[in-house]
């Protein structure tokens, strides 16, 4: 999936956080996050991201980091200078799109599996298994570095707008993740709503 855009945002009236994904060639996909599963997934998303960040950052051949708050700080430098970069000034092209792959009901997320890749990526799979919906849908996807940081930059902002607590609370995790057991040596991480 070649993403183009991501857009986040806060559903009041559900009470829920839409994810839509807008790719090059203008297909849209949508997500639904619920409260009990951003909360579960929430903290496990920071630490596998900042980890990630930091294994890939530490393996550059310029770079060496003798301890984990080294590491920390190299993966906060790199999500900052990533998020400079990143453009959340243009509007959603929601507008533009041509069809929606997995029908045009968003997925109800009720599984989140998070998988580090090589390069820094992470691999996020998501699940939506509905008593009443046979079979279950599900999405995969391969993000890069910058991707990662632009999606929890926005799924930040969302939190912080859903009330769910205390929107501080939200950036200040975001800033301060605390390393992981080494995911390379684990299973994918996996939240359950």
């Amino acid at each position: 999936m070649n993403i183009q855009q991501l857009s986040v945002t806060y559903q009041s009236e559900e009470d829920r956080i839409l994810l839509r994904i807008l790719t090059h060639d203008m297909q849209e996909i949508q997500l639904l996050f619920t409260r009990k599963l951003m909360l579960g997934a929430w903290p496990l998303l920071q630490r596998v991201s900042t980890h990630t960040t930091a294994l890939h950052a530490s393996a550059q051949p310029h770079v060496s980091a003798a301890d984990d708050a080294a590491k920390v700080a190299m993966a906060e430098f790199t999500r900052a200078a990533s998020l400079e970069q990143a453009d959340f000034k243009t509007p959603y092209s929601g507008d533009q799109v041509k069809w929606r792959p997995l029908g045009a009901l968003p997925l109800l997320i009720t599984e989140i599996h998070v998988t580090p890749q090589a390069q820094g990526r992470l691999q996020l799979n998501v699940v939506e298994r509905l008593p009443d919906r046979a079979p279950p849908r599900n999405l995969q996807m391969q993000l890069e570095q910058a991707l990662i940081h632009g999606l929890m930059q926005l799924l930040a902002q969302a939190l912080a707008a859903s009330g769910w607590a205390e929107p501080a609370a939200w950036q200040a995790s975001l800033a301060h993740a605390e390393q992981p057991a080494d995911p390379a040596q684990s299973q994918p991480a996996r939240v359950l709503n």
